[in-house]
């Protein structure tokens, strides 16, 4: 069976090919962790979360990746504002954002990654990016 997705840059449905036929590997940018998820949020990971899901029934190896913002404009403003030391923030507001995913019945996790300490030497993370069928996404000092 063929699989079809939208090229919104040509504006017409292409047969997905993957550049390597044994791995497939999916990127999305993630959620700046500042406040409450709002339904931007929610869309990336229901989206995301079915589309791999799909891709995970025609392909045997499926890798997805995601970023997670712990620092940008918007969540130095929130910790100015509220007294709260931006590592405080980010973390709260990160196990929130995996909580409130849940609801949605995705698969996707953001795993909290120290960017001091959680990053091997060749500057990958040191999370395995499967893990008892949950896609882990690790978190990057964007």
């Amino acid at each position: 069976m063929k699989f079809f997705i939208f090229d919104s840059l040509s504006r017409t449905k292409k047969e997905f090919v993957p550049i390597d036929s044994n791995k497939v590997r999916i990127y999305a940018c993630g959620p700046t962790v500042y406040d409450y998820a709002h339904i931007g949020n929610a869309r990336m990971a229901v989206v995301t979360d079915l589309l791999v899901k799909t891709l995970k029934k025609k392909f045997k190896n499926v890798t997805f990746v995601s970023n997670i913002t712990d620092i940008d404009d918007k969540i130095i403003d929130a910790s100015k504002k509220s007294g709260v030391p931006i590592s405080k923030l980010t973390s709260k507001f990160h196990e929130i954002y995996n909580k409130e995913m849940n609801v949605y019945n995705t698969k996707l996790e953001v795993c909290s990654t120290n960017p001091i300490t959680g990053w091997n030497r060749d500057g990958f993370c040191s999370h395995r990016v499967e893990d008892g069928g949950k896609h882990l996404v690790c978190a990057t000092m964007s």
